[in-house]
């Protein structure tokens, strides 16, 4: 992998922006960070669903970033192959083109039909051999997410970078919000009222804990700042009211405007679209540490210089069925609610030193353990400071 790159539209939560400008900066953000002219691509995986407006957009970003040379690029569809697999559709999709380029391939998909009018690239109807010495790979979620990679099965490891990381500073912490606030929401982020009021808790949690943030440090959020949540309950408690439906009144019983809401990406989304955030904005998870996860993560993504400013929140949405099922694993049960903290690297704020917030990870510090969720990123936060 030689570089990455990540934004969001911040425009919607399950369609794109139809110019492809989000996809577009992620893929350009790539190119940059793999110190590589968007000539230099043969082979690009694409998210492509077959969906009109997803495709518009994507031949619009392809074009946007290759330019003159999208003619002789070959596109991958992989879902065209293997239908969409959600959560592993990238992983999947990457793996797929790398074994092609490795073979001497340029890989092909299976359908006819005529191709959209916005499309300028190569499509192969079957496998051909060519040389794929580089590989752009795209991706998009719910909540307006874009992802990019640039991929080389031959390319030499590249030396580390000679940049010396950024300093990364702690500019504001907001208050703990145990319930939803929809009216701090409402003064600080541009959603119309019946759109707040629709807001599942996890994104209603994270759009409160954000407010908190702006209110508490009299700012007003930048348009190219990006927020990561830390959860470990994630959407639990929304997908069983789902499923509950499903279950009552058989497949009449699905309600597809609540459906985005089972995937954890979609708090994130939900502020990106709130806040007008362009930035990184994704859901991390791994364990009862999933807000310190989300911190460490924020700190790399700003020391390298691939994030201008970063919104960090522990969100958690706790009721009934997360207690149960968490008492039944013998897991420590989260603390509902959720507190966010804004990280950039300009001069004001306090710095942060990620070898204490390392060690608190690896449980080193001795400390008194802490319900996961938000005590614990507000202490991590607290005695991190340089």
């Amino acid at each position: 992998m030689l570089g990455f790159g990540l934004g969001c539209d911040a425009l919607h939560i399950t369609a794109p922006d139809r110019s492809g400008a989000g996809l577009a900066r992620a893929a350009r953000a790539a190119l940059a960070d793999a110190e590589l002219e968007p000539s230099r691509i043969d082979l690009i995986s694409a998210h492509g669903t077959a969906t009109p407006f997803n495709d518009n957009a994507e031949a619009r970003a392809i074009a946007s970033v290759i330019g003159r040379t999208a003619e002789r690029v070959v596109v991958h569809p992989f879902k065209a192959v293997a239908g969409h697999t959600l959560g592993a559709a990238g992983t999947l999709e990457t793996l797929a083109a790398l074994d092609a380029a490795s073979r001497g391939l340029l890989p092909g998909s299976p359908g006819d039909g005529e191709l959209d009018s916005e499309f300028t690239a190569r499509l192969c109807t079957q496998n051909m051999p060519g040389r794929a010495a580089h590989i752009l790979k795209l991706s998009t979620a719910f909540g307006g997410a874009n992802a990019a990679l640039v991929l080389s099965p031959h390319a030499p490891r590249r030396p580390a970078s000679g940049h010396a990381p950024r300093r990364v500073r702690l500019r504001a912490l907001g208050e703990p919000q145990i319930a939803p606030d929809l009216e701090l929401i409402a003064r600080f982020a541009t959603l119309p009222e019946l759109e707040r009021e629709r807001l599942d808790t996890p994104s209603a949690l994270t759009l409160s804990a954000i407010a908190s943030v702006l209110a508490a440090a009299h700012l007003e959020a930048r348009r190219g700042c990006g927020v990561i949540v830390g959860t470990m309950s994630a959407t639990v408690e929304v997908n069983e009211a789902f499923a509950a439906r499903l279950r009552e009144r058989g497949p009449r019983g699905a309600e597809p405007r609540r459906f985005p809401a089972t995937s954890p990406n979609l708090a994130p989304g939900r502020a990106a679209i709130a806040f007008g955030l362009q930035g990184p904005a994704f859901s991390v998870g791994s364990g009862e540490l999933a807000g310190l996860e989300a911190l460490l993560l924020g700190i790399e993504l700003l020391e390298a210089g691939d994030a201008e400013s970063l919104f960090i929140v522990a969100t958690e949405d706790v009721g009934p069925v997360v207690r149960d099922l968490w008492t039944l694993a013998g897991l420590p049960v989260p603390e509902p609610g959720a507190i966010a903290a804004l990280l950039d690297t300009g001069g004001l704020g306090m710095p942060l030193e990620t070898g204490a917030l390392s060690s608190q990870l690896r449980g080193e510090r001795g400390v008194p353990e802490l319900p996961p969720g938000w005590p614990t990123l507000k202490r991590a936060l607290c005695s991190g400071r340089a």
